[in-house]
């Protein structure tokens, strides 16, 4: 398991904005040692030469507009249910108690948020999230590939990461 890499694509697949931006030089840094550091670099290549409209136009229409590629985990498995609220309210109870602050502004399922938790995550809380949301995971990367999305290079590295194939 690779938690900076982990780290790194919980950064950048947040919603575009100038912070990410500044943040770029330092990503860079961190991904230089990693097996993964191709992608994430040509990745981060891409947020550097592209205006910024256009970088966010992008993301919503890559993750926005479609059930099949969503970055809220627990939907794909639960759809809008009882269930899912309940698995909403344990990941949530989870991060607090790990010490991942919450903004508030996502639900805890939200991928960006569940790769920062994965990071830091005990070997056990590791293994049972990732058990649970690989395949959604496997999914959402596959369904991201098929756009063309220059996000598929993020995805597909935490696919590697967590030990499954595109």
């Amino acid at each position: 398991m690779n938690r900076t890499l982990l780290h790194i694509c919980s950064r950048l697949l947040t919603y575009p904005n100038s912070a990410l931006l500044l943040s770029l030089e330092q990503l860079r840094t961190q991904a230089e040692s990693l097996p993964e550091r191709e992608a994430l670099l040509r990745f981060m290549d891409y947020l550097d030469n592209t205006e910024l409209i256009e970088l966010q136009e992008i993301y919503v229409q890559t993750f926005d507009f479609s059930e099949e590629r969503n970055l809220y985990l627990s939907y794909t498995l639960l759809g809008f249910s009882m269930d899912r609220g309940k698995e909403l309210l344990r990941l949530k109870e989870l991060y607090k108690r790990s010490g991942i602050q919450d903004s508030g502004k996502e639900l805890p399922d939200y991928l960006p948020t569940f790769l920062r938790f994965l990071s830091v995550a005990d070997d056990d809380e590791y293994e049972e999230l990732v058990s649970r949301y690989k395949m959604p995971i496997i999914n959402l990367a596959k369904n991201i590939e098929k756009t063309g999305s220059p996000y598929s290079l993020l995805l597909n590295a935490v696919v590697h990461a967590i030990g499954g194939q595109v």
